[in-house]
């Protein structure tokens, strides 16, 4: 895990994020940041060992991008295409994403905790041993997906399709469900002790 300098400015207990020497709190121009993350965003492919803790980005295109390592906690997402990426040991909890399509992905082994999914899209995608534990995900498709060992715990999960998904050892225990579609072959291979059907 991502393990750089701290913030420069006195007393702040943040980690500095990734092109700068202050966290995104910090910063004095926000949007010359962007700019610049965007423009390195966009000519890198491999992208390792990065922090972008509350960092906001809207309509950018990371379709085929490799994330590896890298904390994004309590970041923004509006209109950002995850399409065909790949991503390990990434944590994206807390964060809000909105519009967002992961389809064609691989996820593995990464943190979605308490983050707020609306309008997303995670079709065909591979989403192994990751972390959605407490999230507030609504109207959003992980159709056709492989949830293999993926948590749901605790999560509030409204108007979610995981039509022909692998759910074997996935778990959805205490979480809240409105409006699921679990049409799965294999439904008794997950675990849905305490889970709540809401009307």
């Amino acid at each position: 895990m991502y393990d750089g300098p701290d913030c420069s400015i006195k007393d702040c207990k943040n980690k500095a994020i990734s092109l700068a020497d202050t966290c995104y709190s910090h910063l004095k121009n926000k949007q010359i940041y962007i700019d610049k993350l965007k423009n390195y965003l966009k000519k890198n492919t491999i992208l390792k060992n990065l922090e972008l803790s509350c960092i906001e980005l809207e309509n950018v295109n990371l379709s085929g991008k490799e994330f590896y390592l890298s904390n994004i906690s309590g970041a923004s997402f509006k209109g950002v295409k995850f399409t065909k990426s790949k991503m390990r040991l990434v944590f994206f909890d807390f964060c809000n994403f909105l519009d967002c399509d992961f389809q064609n992905s691989n996820i593995k082994e990464s943190v979605f905790s308490g983050a707020e999914l609306k309008k997303c899209n995670f079709k065909d995608s591979e989403i192994q041993r990751c972390n959605f534990d407490g999230t507030k995900c609504y109207d959003t498709s992980f159709s056709d997906s492989d949830l293999y060992s993926s948590r749901f715990i605790a999560a509030e999960l409204e108007k979610i399709e995981f039509d022909d998904c692998n759910i074997k050892r996935a778990y959805f225990q205490n979480s809240i469900l409105k409006e699921v579609n679990f049409h799965c072959s294999n439904v008794e291979d997950a675990y849905f002790e305490g889970a709540k059907q809401k009307l």
